[in-house]
């Protein structure tokens, strides 16, 4: 009765020894360093169905991109937080935090050049899929690359409701 009880204490004793530090830093997996290697100083150029059409360049830690058309029409900005991966050949995972603190997850399928989200919607709390078309891959001499000049809040906000209300308006 003793052993099970002295045991029980030793391994309290190595988990609370533990406890609060963090954990040691791991390396990259080998999909991520592929994917960062392919995949960084690109360019994307794709189209949501029914939804807006987007121009994204991909960098190190996020993404810069522009809104061409629907909802997102003359909205940009960079995102930061970018975990990119190579699932197989030609399909990339990419997530990020968006600006207004939600989440964009996609997977870009440059075999079929289609594209795929989910999103999070920093600003409500909304989540909702899109799936679309990649029109362009490439770099900023094969597609076009998106306006990177940055925007103030009252400009976003601006762009936002007008696209808000078109959108109501259709």
């Amino acid at each position: 009765m003793i052993r099970p009880h002295a045991a029980m204490l030793l391994a309290g004793a190595i988990a609370t020894s533990a406890w609060g530090q963090a954990p040691p830093e791991r390396e990259p997996r080998q999909a991520e360093l592929d994917a960062r290697a392919e995949m960084v100083g690109k360019v994307l150029n794709y189209e949501y169905a029914d939804a807006a059409e987007l121009r994204v360049l991909i960098h190190d830690d996020g993404i810069s991109w522009e809104g061409v058309s629907g909802n997102l029409r003359g909205m940009r900005s960079r995102s930061s937080g970018l975990r990119l991966t190579r699932v197989d050949e030609d399909i990339y995972f990419a997530t990020w935090v968006t600006a207004t603190g939600g989440e964009d997850s996609i997977v870009f399928n440059l075999n079929d050049m289609t594209v795929f989200a989910h999103v999070l919607d920093g600003r409500q709390g909304n989540t909702f899929q899109l799936d679309g078309v990649i029109r362009c891959f490439g770099d900023e001499n094969t597609c076009v690359a998106p306006d990177t000049t940055p925007m103030s809040s009252e400009e976003r906000r601006a762009i936002f409701n007008r696209n808000a209300q078109q959108t109501q308006g259709q």
